[in-house]
């Protein structure tokens, strides 16, 4: 298995904020794209400019994880969008 990382997008926020709002940009992305056998989301941290992104993380040799992948590349900035269409509501 060789793994391969997509990033599927950045929080513009800083600190615990990006990271809570990682951790439901991923709940989201799976609630529309589940994930699979090889196939999954990771959220990596940044401590010096406490950023924080998504990625997917897949199994290179997968063809069903690369798809997956591919898919979620497409769909993610959708979801970013509507996270961020919500929060400028709320405020």
């Amino acid at each position: 298995m060789t793994l391969a990382f997509t990033s599927l997008g950045t929080s513009p926020l800083t600190g615990k904020a990006a990271v809570d709002q990682c951790i439901a940009m991923k709940r989201q992305l799976r609630s529309v794209l589940p994930f699979i056998d090889g196939a999954s989301a990771m959220i990596v941290t940044d401590a010096e400019s406490q950023r924080c992104e998504v990625r997917a993380v897949y199994d290179r040799g997968d063809k069903y994880a690369v798809a997956w992948a591919t898919r979620a590349a497409e769909v993610s900035p959708e979801i970013w969008e509507t996270m961020a269409k919500r929060r400028r509501e709320r405020e």
